[in-house]
């Protein structure tokens, strides 16, 4: 049940939504409904105003350009997303990470955008999105900024589109979850160009329960011109979770040993590729 009281509004142009957003009240937006209201259930957030986009048309659907880039509405739904052919056929790690973030229902409710402005019950589609190296386009009535590396919420700027870059070559998204709760502890997503078993572009991005979602440059950078057959030592990785803040529940060391072992294993399958 939801105790909170709000108005609500559904604007059909970004020209209305940015006139509402410069309202001085606390606003929550409703790009999809389980992320947002499970967090309204449970009194973390108390908007005053709920903003949908669901009723503007760019902030919907999938289009494709010339030059081979992807651009999705930051309301499209996460089913819509898992069954479209060209992320299927392109950006396989999009599918599995989906596939691991909820049932049929909640894919059906549930948009993109939500994975960034409420940061649901998984972070691993951010993290694909970040090893294809994406990028976040975000407005608000006087200014467009294009990211690479997503906005916290706020309450002036909105995202609009993610646009997907034609991808590397091979990408996986593999993810180890707590057996007692089931959520993941962590997770990685890999964007590899492997050319004569030599590694000659690589993306990693790191997700889990207590860990900013993230690319980890400095796996990247130690794997390239590599053999495939080379594996990452663990020492890199010890060295990032030793020097970052993080609120999960899992040791520094774990989380190292999880995704050296994510990393390696997503090089190793590049031979298979």
């Amino acid at each position: 049940m939801i105790s909170t009281q709000f108005d609500y509004a559904s604007p059909t142009s970004i020209k209305e939504l940015h006139q509402l957003l410069c309202n001085e009240v606390e606003k929550a937006i409703l790009s999809g409904g389980y992320s947002l209201v499970a967090l309204l259930k449970a009194e973390k957030l108390s908007p005053q105003l709920l903003i949908s986009t669901s009723n503007i048309d760019s902030f919907n659907g999938i289009k494709a350009s010339p030059d081979g880039t992807l651009s999705i509405g930051s309301a499209t739904s996460l089913s819509e997303i898992a069954e479209h052919d060209l992320i299927r056929e392109r950006y396989p790690a999009i599918i599995e990470a989906v596939s691991l973030i909820g049932d049929r229902q909640f894919c059906n409710q549930t948009a993109i955008g939500d994975e960034y402005s409420y940061q649901s019950f998984s972070m691993g589609l951010a993290a694909v999105l970040l090893a294809y190296g994406a990028s976040f386009n975000y407005s608000n009535q006087t200014a467009q900024k294009r990211l690479k590396e997503p906005l916290m919420p706020q309450q002036e700027f909105i995202l609009e589109t993610i646009e997907l870059p034609s991808p590397l070559g091979l990408s996986s998204f593999q993810e180890v979850k707590d057996p007692a709760s089931y959520l993941p502890i962590c997770g990685i997503s890999s964007s590899l160009e492997v050319v004569n078993n030599i590694v000659t572009a690589a993306r990693f991005a790191v997700c889990g329960q207590g860990l900013t979602v993230q690319r980890l440059t400095k796996s990247e950078n130690a794997v390239i011109g590599n053999l495939v057959s080379q594996e990452l030592p663990k020492s890199v990785l010890n060295e990032y979770f030793n020097t970052i803040n993080h609120n999960s529940k899992a040791s520094n060391e774990y989380l190292a040993h999880l995704s050296t072992v994510l990393i390696n294993k997503s090089i190793g399958e590049s031979i298979k590729g």
